[in-house]
């Protein structure tokens, strides 16, 4: 395999290529169930298995975009110090629904693995999966299981959310700008305030990163004493 593959370069600008193109896509669709990022992941996949590149020869390039996509997060704080009075108008509503967020993602992952016999190492990543990739790969070195397997599950939960997310809410139609944000917040991380600010604008992707942001807490501090609490 050729040196230019495993270039940073390479990896950085595939990324970006592929980001591009699942936008360009997206809007020609036009479509809630179809976003830019699922199909920049599915565009992504198609490229490298079709030209047999190995994976981690794109991941040296890729993982500088992953290492900018932290400090990225904080320009959340722009939508939501503009659009800050539809929570603190609602603090009461807004807390008890991230709160209510966290306890489902809880009970129905307890729910879903009561019925498989899966060891320690895979149960964390998947009870975190609807926080920041950051905040999981945190909280699984934390529990002492693999990160690289929580990134895959964020990112399995953000490609699942992202699709469903718009069909769900096409289905639904919920009213309440604030019910978008915390529904798609809490259960899709930052792929929730994308799908949030494309269908419903700046207010509600400010509500859906602000109860990101609060469940990943609520998940950073409550979940490692529940899990020793059952384990």
């Amino acid at each position: 395999m050729s040196n230019i593959f495993y270039s940073p370069v390479f990896g950085s600008l595939l990324t970006i290529v592929l980001y591009i193109l699942g936008d360009v896509i997206a809007k020609k669709i036009n479509k809630p169930f179809v976003n830019k990022l699922m199909l920049a992941i599915i565009l992504g996949i198609i490229f490298l298995a079709i030209t047999k590149i190995p994976y981690d020869a794109y991941e040296v390039g890729a993982d500088y975009v992953l290492f900018f996509l932290s400090p990225v997060v904080v320009l959340l704080a722009v939508p939501l110090y503009k659009n800050y009075k539809i929570i603190s108008n609602n603090k009461l509503i807004y807390f008890s629904g991230c709160l209510f967020a966290f306890v489902i993602n809880f009970i129905s992952m307890n729910l879903i693995l009561f019925y498989f016999e899966l060891p320690f190492s895979l149960q964390v990543p998947i009870y975190t999966k609807s926080i920041t990739g950051a905040m999981a790969m945190e909280v699984n070195k934390m529990m002492g299981t693999d990160a690289t397997i929580a990134v895959v599950m964020v990112s399995l939960a953000g490609l699942t959310c992202g699709f469903l997310g718009g069909i769900l809410l096409k289905i639904f139609k919920p009213k309440s700008t604030l019910a978008k944000g915390i529904g798609l917040g809490g259960i899709c991380h930052v792929t929730g305030t994308y799908v949030a600010m494309e269908l419903d604008g700046e207010e509600a992707s400010a509500v859906a990163s602000t109860t990101m942001i609060v469940n990943g807490i609520f998940t950073v501090i409550v979940l490692p004493i529940l899990l020793n609490l059952l384990m």
